[in-house]
């Protein structure tokens, strides 16, 4: 046995891990469905998905179609792909802007933007701007900051 190595009884182990498990609990409690976060969270997905079906079922067939065909994309397709494209960004905004109600949720904020703006220099300032909202009262409600 090292000398300099510290010992770790089972009992002080356990303690340990009880509190890093209820830490972890805290930070992963899914708010209330009828509070901004999930709701916001909805919205945001059932934007997303009805942009990506349209993409998929009509968009990108029509596209096809007319690459072939050399002929432009229907008008009125092209403008309902805008119109959801629009709707997913508006509720896109609105989740960025509503406060994270905990570290995952903000984690997941700036997993999204990363993959959002891959394309881009840097993210709208806005969304910086929620994000390092969250983070500060989430660090300074934990003790910190």
């Amino acid at each position: 046995m090292n000398a300099l190595a510290p010992t770790v009884s089972r009992r002080s182990a356990l303690g340990a891990l009880a509190v890093v498990t209820a830490m972890a609990a805290t930070a992963h409690a899914v708010p209330d469905a009828s509070s901004p976060w999930p709701m916001a969270m909805r919205r945001f997905e059932q934007a997303r998905a009805a942009e990506t079906a349209f993409d998929i079922r009509v968009w990108m067939p029509a596209y096809e179609a007319c690459e072939m065909d050399e002929c432009p994309i229907p008008d009125d397709v092209d403008a309902e792909l805008t119109r959801l494209t629009d709707l997913r960004c508006l509720a896109e905004d609105a989740l960025i802007a509503t406060a994270a109600p905990n570290l995952p949720a903000a984690i997941w904020k700036i997993e999204y933007a990363r993959d959002r703006w891959a394309d881009c220099d840097d993210w709208p300032q806005s969304w910086w701007q929620h994000v390092m909202m969250d983070l500060t009262r989430l660090a300074a409600s934990a003790g910190g900051c």
